[in-house]
C-alpha cells in the first residue's frame, strides 16, 4: 500500500506554510473526491481531516495530492441506522436526531461537514493574522461557504458539486466506489446550534461562515410555515448578534425588534427573558413584554419567572428551560412506547393489563427490554412508577448510554419520583466518571429540594477522596435558547446559574470545599454575582486561600465572564451597577482595586477596554482609574481598544467603548486616530464620528500611508466603499502616493489609492476614483514612474501562477474596461512608456501574456503601428538563450532556482509556445 508522504490533512495544514493556491488545491481535492463518491451513490459518512490523506504528486503543480479514507462510517445500503460521523463536524438534521432525511438528501451530510473541517478552516486560515489576502480569495471563500453551509440541507449544493468545482477546478481523484445508504435522522430545521457556531467563528474579522449563517436564519424567520418556528428563528438573529458574531444591524434597538417579533411570534425564550434584555440595554420594554397573555402554557411558564426577585431570576429561568431541554432531548432518544396507543388505558392500567397479557416473568422481561420506567419518567407519571415497582420491576435498569430510572427523574426534576425509586432499592451512581452528573443537573431541581438531596446524595460517599473526585467532575452542556454555556464541576454549574441555593448546599460545613477555590471566585467575579461572591468570601477558608497575586488577579476578571446575552438576561436593569456591587463586596474583604498598577496587558482596565465591557469600563472610569499611556513608545489604551475590541460582543458594545474612551480624554500615543480606524474594520457610523474626531490626521501618513492607501490594503473592509467616499468628501487626496520603500520593486512602490484599489482587483473602488478625476500614473515622487496599465500587466504576470481562474478573469475584465474609458482613451495611455521606457504592448510581449495581448490588439485603442512592428521584430530575440528574459528557465535547474526566489518562471518551451500564439496575433491582416 502507498505511504501518505505528508500524513493527514491536519498534521499537513498545521505544519506548512500554504500558499492561497495550495490551500484551494487540498480544498479542491477533497471536493472532487466527495463528488466521485457522491455521483456513485456512496456517502462518506465521516468527513474530516483526519481522513483525507496527503500524498506527494510530481504531476500536481503544487506536489502534492489528496485522496479522502476511512470509510468506516461510511452507511451501507439496506441498513437504517443514524448518521454517525464526527459529532463537531455533523449537518444540523443529525446533530440530535430527531426526523428523517430522504435517502437521496443523504450525500448532503457529508456536504456540510465538508464545509466545517474543509471550507470554513480555509477561509478561517485565509484572513489568519490579518495577511494580505487577494479578493478573489475571499469572494471564494464566501462563495463555498454560502453552498455548503446553509442549515437546510436542500439549499446545500442545489445543482450539485459542480458549483463548488467550478470555483475550485479540479478533477475527480480516483477512489473505490461503496455502496450508500438509505435513511437518516434529522434535527428541527428552525435554527443551529446558535452559540457553538458563532464561538467557533466570532474571533475573526472576515465571518464569511457567520454571514452565511445570518442569511440562512433570515430565510428561515421569512418562510418556516409556522409561528413558533418562524420565532425561533428570529430570536436566534438576535443571539447572534450579542454574541458579537456577523451582523448587519446597526443599533442595539434595530437588534432588539427580532426579540419582539419572537415574542409575538409567541417563542417562548423570547418572553421569558425579552423584559430583562430591554431593560439591560435601557431600552423601553414594549407592550408584548407586559401584558398578560391568552396562552395557559405560557401564562405558566411566566408566572414561573416573573414573580420571583430580580436576583433569583436568572436561577429560575435556567431551571425551567433546562427541564424543558433535557426532558425533550430524552423523550427524543426514547422514542415512542411499543404496543401503546394514546386511545389505550392510562399506563398503570395498561402495565398490568400487559403483564396479565403475557405472564409475569414475561412481562419483567419486556418492561427491561422496552424502558417501562423511563417512559414512566418521562410522562411525569408518578403512578405508572408505583405500578411498576409494585410489579416488582427493575428500578436500576440502565438505557444504552448508562442513564437509570434514578438518574432520568434528575434530570426531567421528577422529586417525588425520585423519593420512590431510592425508597425501593434504586442505586444511586456518583462517580467522577459518569456521563450523567446527577450533582450538576441538582440547578434543575426546585430551590426547596436542593439543600435534602445534596446532603441524602454525597452521603452515600462516605470516601473523602472519592466525595473529592465527584464534585470535582465536569461536565458540559449548552441551553442553546439563551446561549448559555454550562461547562466544570457541579460548583461550577450552580454559580454559571447564579443558583445560591444550590451553591450554599454544595459549599455548607461536612459537604465539600474544594481545595483551591480561587477559580470559583474568579467566576463570580466575571458574572458580577454579588451574592455568591459575598458568600464564597465569608468563608475563611476561600478568603485565606486567596494570593496576593490572586488579589489583583480578581479585578481581571470583572464582568468578563459568559456572554453578553446571559448577563443581559441575569441582571436586567441592574447590569450596569452590578459591577459596583461586586468591587464594593471586594474591598469589603480587604480586597483593593489598583488604581495605580502597572498597566500591561493584565490590567483591569485594558481587560474591560477591549473586551467591551462597557459596564465594566465605567465604573472603573468612575473610580479613577488612568486611561492614558505615560510610555510614548507603548501603545495606547485607546489604540488597543480600535484594533481588538471589533472582535468582541455585540457593534453597539464597542461603539459605546470607543465613545466613552474618548469622552474621558483618551489619546493615542504614535498611531493617529484615523490610521487606527482606516486599519481595522470598524461599523461605518463609529467610523464617521472617528474620522470628524481626527480630520487633521487625514493627509497625515503613518507607515507610508495616508489613511486612505491604509483603508484600501487588504484585508479588504466590507463597507470599504461607503469609508472611501467618506474620506473624499472631507477632502482626502486621492492622489496622494505610498511613501518609497527601496525594498520593494519599483512598479510596486508609490501606489496612489487607484493603483491600490486597481491591484487588489476592486473595481468598483477604482471606477469611483477614475469618476473623481484620479491620476492614470504613479511614481512621481520616486521616478519610477508607471500607468495603471503598466501596473496590472505587472500584476498578471507575477502573480499569475498563483491567480485563482476568476481572478484571472476579473483582472482581464478590470484591462480591458480601462481601455474603454473615455479619459484613458483622450490621454493616449496605452502609448506611454513607464520608467524604463518600454509602452505597455512591449511589457506584455516580454512577459508572454497572451490574453492582455489579444485585447490590446482587439480595438487596438490607438496602438500605433510602429509600436506592434517594433514588438513583432523584437520576438525572435527575446527567444535566443543569450537574450531570453531572466524569468525563462532553460533546464530544470535554473527553475528551481528561479521558483526559490518565489519569482513566475517559464519554462523555455512554455515561453516559446506563449510568443508563438503572440505572433501569430501580431501577424494578423487587420493590424496591417
Amino acid at each position: 500500500m502507498e505511504m501518505a508522504t505528508y500524513g493527514n490533512a491536519r498534521s499537513f495544514t498545521s505544519n506548512r506554510d500554504l500558499t492561497e493556491t495550495e490551500k484551494f488545491t487540498l480544498c479542491g481535492h477533497v471536493a472532487s473526491g466527495l463528488d466521485f463518491l457522491h455521483a456513485s451513490g456512496i456517502v462518506h459518512g465521516d468527513v474530516k481531516q483526519e481522513n483525507v490523506l496527503v500524498f506527494s504528486d510530481d504531476q500536481s503543480t503544487t506536489g502534492f495530492i489528496a485522496r479522502i479514507t476511512d470509510f468506516e462510517r461510511s452507511p451501507q445500503s439496506g441498513q437504517n441506522v443514524r448518521y454517525t460521523g464526527t459529532a463537531r463536524y455533523n449537518a444540523p438534521e443529525v446533530q440530535t436526531g430527531c426526523a428523517e432525511v430522504e435517502p437521496e438528501q443523504l450525500w448532503r451530510c457529508d456536504v456540510f461537514a465538508f464545509d466545517a473541517e474543509q471550507a470554513l478552516p480555509l477561509a478561517l486560515k485565509v484572513v489568519e493574522g490579518l495577511q494580505m489576502v487577494s479578493p478573489s480569495a475571499k469572494q471564494t471563500c464566501q462563495a463555498i461557504l454560502e453552498l455548503t453551509l446553509p442549515h437546510f440541507p436542500a439549499h446545500r449544493l442545489p445543482l450539485g458539486w459542480q458549483e463548488v468545482r467550478g470555483y475550485l477546478g479540479y478533477a475527480a481523484l480516483d477512489i473505490v466506489p461503496l455502496e450508500a445508504n438509505t435513511v437518516v435522522p434529522t434535527t428541527d430545521t428552525s435554527s443551529y446550534s446558535i452559540s457553538e457556531v458563532c464561538n467557533r467563528i466570532n474571533d475573526n474579522q472576515q465571518d464569511y461562515a457567520a454571514g452565511t449563517l445570518w442569511n440562512d436564519l433570515q430565510y428561515a424567520a421569512a418562510t418556516l410555515p409556522s409561528d413558533l418556528d418562524r420565532g425561533k428563528a428570529t430570536f436566534s438573529l438576535f443571539v447572534c448578534y450579542a454574541l458579537g458574531s456577523y451582523s448587519p444591524c446597526k443599533s442595539i434597538e434595530q437588534a432588539l425588534d427580532f426579540v419582539s417579533f419572537a415574542a409575538e411570534a409567541g417563542h417562548p425564550p423570547a418572553l421569558l427573558c425579552g423584559k430583562r434584555v430591554f431593560e439591560a440595554n435601557q431600552v423601553p420594554v414594549p407592550h408584548i413584554f407586559l401584558e398578560q397573555h391568552k396562552d395557559p402554557d405560557l401564562r405558566k411558564m411566566l408566572s414561573a419567572v416573573e414573580h420571583v426577585s430580580s436576583e433569583r431570576f436568572f436561577s429560575a429561568l435556567t431551571r425551567l428551560l433546562l427541564r424543558q431541554t433535557v426532558r425533550a432531548q430524552q423523550a427524543e432518544a426514547l422514542g415512542s412506547l411499543p404496543c401503546h396507543r394514546a386511545s389505550q388505558a392510562d399506563l398503570s392500567e395498561w402495565f398490568i393489563i400487559k403483564r396479565d397479557e403475557i405472564g409475569e416473568n414475561s412481562f419483567l422481561e419486556f418492561a427491561e427490554a422496552t424502558l417501562l420506567f423511563h417512559h414512566a419518567i418521562i410522562r411525569s407519571d408518578f403512578a405508572a412508577c408505583k405500578t411498576l415497582v409494585v410489579l416488582g420491576c427493575n428500578v436500576n435498569k440502565a438505557n444504552s448510554v448508562g442513564i437509570t430510572p434514578l438518574h432520568l427523574t434528575v434530570l426531567c426534576a421528577e422529586i417525588e419520583i425520585f423519593d420512590l425509586l431510592l425508597a425501593h432499592g434504586a442505586i444511586v451512581q456518583l462517580n467522577c466518571c459518569s456521563r450523567v452528573g446527577l450533582l450538576h443537573w441538582l440547578v434543575m431541581l426546585p430551590e426547596e429540594e436542593v439543600p435534602r438531596l445534596v446532603q441524602r446524595l454525597l452521603a452515600l460517599l462516605d470516601d473523602d477522596d472519592q466525595r473529592s473526585k465527584v464534585c470535582n467532575s465536569t461536565l458540559y452542556f449548552v441551553l442553546d435558547h439563551i446561549a448559555l454555556e454550562l461547562d466544570g464541576s457541579p460548583l461550577q454549574w450552580a454559580i454559571l446559574c447564579r443558583n445560591l441555593t444550590l451553591v450554599k448546599a454544595l459549599t455548607a460545613p461536612g459537604v465539600y470545599m474544594p481545595a483551591s477555590p480561587t477559580g470559583l471566585v474568579f467566576l463570580a467575579v466575571g458574572l458580577g454575582c454579588a451574592e455568591i461572591l459575598k458568600h464564597l468570601l465569608e468563608m475563611d477558608s476561600v478568603l485565606q486561600s486567596l494570593s496576593p497575586a490572586d488579589r489583583y488577579e480578581i479585578f481581571l476578571h470583572l464582568g468578563n465572564r459568559g456572554n453578553y446575552l446571559t448577563r443581559w438576561i441575569m441582571h436586567g436593569s441592574s447590569h450596569d451597577g452590578s459591577i459596583g456591587q461586586v468591587i464594593d463586596i471586594l474591598q469589603q474583604f480587604g480586597i483593593h482595586l489598583p488604581l495605580d498598577g502597572d498597566r500591561n496587558i493584565m490590567s483591569p482596565i485594558l481587560r474591560a477596554a477591549v473586551g467591551n465591557h462597557v459596564c465594566v469600563l465605567k465604573e472603573l472610569l468612575r473610580r479613577g482609574l488612568d486611561i492614558n499611556e505615560h510610555d510614548p513608545h507603548a501603545k495606547s489604551l485607546l489604540e488597543f481598544t480600535i484594533r481588538s475590541g471589533v472582535f468582541y460582543g455585540p457593534g453597539h458594545r464597542f461603539t459605546e467603548s470607543i465613545q466613552l474612551l474618548l469622552s474621558h480624554g483618551a489619546k493615542m500615543n504614535s498611531q493617529p486616530l484615523l490610521h487606527a480606524a482606516c486599519g481595522i474594520y470598524i461599523p461605518l457610523e463609529l467610523f464617521k464620528s472617528l474620522l470628524q474626531e481626527d480630520v487633521a490626521s487625514l493627509e497625515v501618513k503613518y507607515h507610508r500611508k495616508t489613511p486612505l492607501l491604509e483603508l484600501l490594503h487588504p484585508p479588504v473592509q466590507p463597507d470599504v466603499f461607503a469609508k472611501v467616499q467618506a474620506l473624499t468628501e472631507v477632502g482626502s487626496n486621492i492622489n496622494s502616493e505610498l511613501d518609497d520603500d527601496e525594498d520593494q520593486e519599483p512598479w510596486r512602490c508609490c501606489w496612489t489609492p487607484l493603483a491600490c484599489s486597481l491591484y487588489y482587483l476592486n473595481w468598483g473602488i477604482a471606477e469611483y476614483l477614475l469618476d473623481n478625476g484620479a491620476s492614470l500614473e504613479y511614481g512621481f515622487s520616486s521616478g519610477h514612474l508607471n500607468t495603471i496599465l503598466h501596473l496590472l500587466i505587472f500584476k498578471a504576470f507575477y502573480s499569475g501562477p498563483w491567480l485563482l481562474h476568476q481572478e484571472y478573469s476579473q483582472l482581464l475584465y478590470i484591462f480591458e474596461s480601462l481601455l474603454n474609458r473615455q479619459e484613458v482613451g483622450e490621454s493616449g495611455l496605452v502609448n506611454k512608456v513607464n520608467h524604463q521606457d518600454i509602452n505597455v504592448l512591449r511589457l506584455s510581449v516580454m512577459f508572454g501574456l497572451v490574453d492582455i495581448v489579444r485585447i490590446l490588439l482587439g480595438k487596438r485603442y490607438g496602438l500605433r503601428k510602429d509600436s506592434i512592428r517594433e514588438v513583432s521584430s523584437m520576438i525572435p530575440s527575446l527567444l535566443m538563450p543569450a537574450m531570453a528574459p531572466r524569468f525563462v528557465a532553460f533546464d530544470e535547474a535554473v527553475r528551481d532556482s528561479i521558483k526559490s526566489r518565489k519569482l513566475p518562471c517559464y519554462m523555455f518551451s512554455e515561453y516559446e509556445e506563449s510568443l508563438r500564439n503572440i505572433r501569430e496575433l501580431l501577424g494578423r491582416p487587420s493590424l496591417e
